[in-house]
């Protein structure tokens, strides 16, 4: 995972993170030439990255990326190796012009054994929630996008890649997409729960059944949902106050 931070410089928060096949466009470089500014071609997401974990294609593979989608890894972790190099991916990451475990990616060729999500078809309500509960709790981490460290709407964003859909990055990004429910009572597992403090969007989280969430709060986690907000299971005190929800998979 390579951090995306806000700033050219080790020091400065994390973003956001970039994950094995996402692919960006260049938009400057630092002036000590070691840090690139780069926004994310699958969010718009734009952040600085070490030029070092950065690896440059051509403009022709550009575009074929943009032609088709890649499917991701279904397994919360797994290698790809050719004859130089072996190293892990993670659930959610692309894999580039994928077919009968082979991809390919700048310039190199690799195999890959393990499963696989086709993302190229928007996936059913119950998909999401059996993604959602494959990451069950993943440690929070802010800026997060993978197994081993997720916030919120980056959990919320993974979860629905993996189901074909293209969310944006940030909670209150998220906020704008989809359909907006009448209250609760309208709603139905697999919908996006919205959170709110002092009129901001701070929080969000997947419907589950029995009026269920799942969503990332120190680590990703199961609570209780209600009209008034999140419901922490172990403390019975609420954590979140209910804003809205919203719908992206019909069906």
């Amino acid at each position: 995972m390579v951090p995306l931070r806000a700033e050219p410089t080790d020091r400065s928060e994390q973003v956001s993170q970039l994950l094995f096949g996402d692919v960006v466009s260049v938009l400057e470089m630092s002036d000590d030439e070691k840090w690139l500014r780069i926004q994310h071609v699958f969010d718009g997401y734009v952040g600085w990255i070490d030029l070092l974990q950065l690896a440059a294609i051509s403009e022709e593979e550009y575009l074929r990326l943009q032609r088709h989608p890649a499917p991701v890894v279904a397994n919360i972790c797994h290698f790809l190796h050719n004859n130089r190099r072996r190293f892990p991916v993670t659930i959610g990451c692309s894999l580039p012009f994928y077919e009968h475990g082979k991809l390919y990616l700048a310039g190199e060729h690799y195999h890959f054994q393990g499963e696989i999500y086709d993302t190229q078809y928007p996936k059913s309500r119950g998909f999401v929630m059996q993604a959602a509960r494959q990451l069950l709790h993943a440690p929070y981490q802010w800026g997060g996008r993978s197994p081993f460290g997720i916030d919120c709407s980056g959990f919320v964003q993974l979860v629905f890649k993996m189901a074909g859909y293209r969310l944006l990055r940030d909670a209150y990004q998220q906020a704008e997409q989809g359909r907006m429910l009448d209250g609760l009572s309208q709603a139905e597992p697999g919908d996006i729960a919205f959170f709110e403090r002092n009129k901001r969007i701070v929080h969000v989280g997947i419907l589950l059944e029995d009026r269920k969430i799942i969503h990332a709060r120190g680590c990703v986690r199961i609570d209780l949902l209600d009209n008034t907000g999140i419901l922490d299971i172990q403390t019975q005190t609420y954590s979140h106050r209910l804003s809205h929800i919203s719908r992206i998979v019909s069906t």
